[in-house]
């Protein structure tokens, strides 16, 4: 079989949703990795590929389509938010600390 890289096995993860390979390699950088071209390693590298992943897909869920010259991808958030949901269990993340905005409460009572 052939060994697959940080960065392969993150766009692995993210199919069937294309996100640029610098995304990518930023979303990687900031869960740690400094090298994104070593081999992947399900046993030590599966939890940081999928926080990896949530940082790539949480920035498509405001998208409900993208369009680039000839190809285009149509999103469905409530599938998209699911997905995350599922890679938030996986790495032992809550989704709602991951995903969910802060909820804007009125302060006026205290001017």
């Amino acid at each position: 079989m052939e060994a697959i890289t940080l960065i392969d096995a993150l766009m692995c993860e993210l199919d069937p949703y294309t996100v640029s390979p610098k995304v990518c390699i930023k979303a990687l950088m900031d869960n740690g990795v400094s090298d994104h071209s070593v081999s992947y390693d399900p046993d030590k590298d599966k939890v940081v590929v999928a926080k990896a992943a949530i940082l790539c897909l949480k920035k498509l869920v405001v998208l409900s389509s993208d369009n680039l010259g000839k190809s285009s991808q149509g999103y469905n958030t409530t599938e998209l938010k699911n997905r995350i949901k599922s890679l938030c269990k996986q790495c032992g993340e809550d989704y709602e600390d991951v995903c969910e905005a802060s909820s804007i409460t009125d302060g006026s009572n205290f001017w």
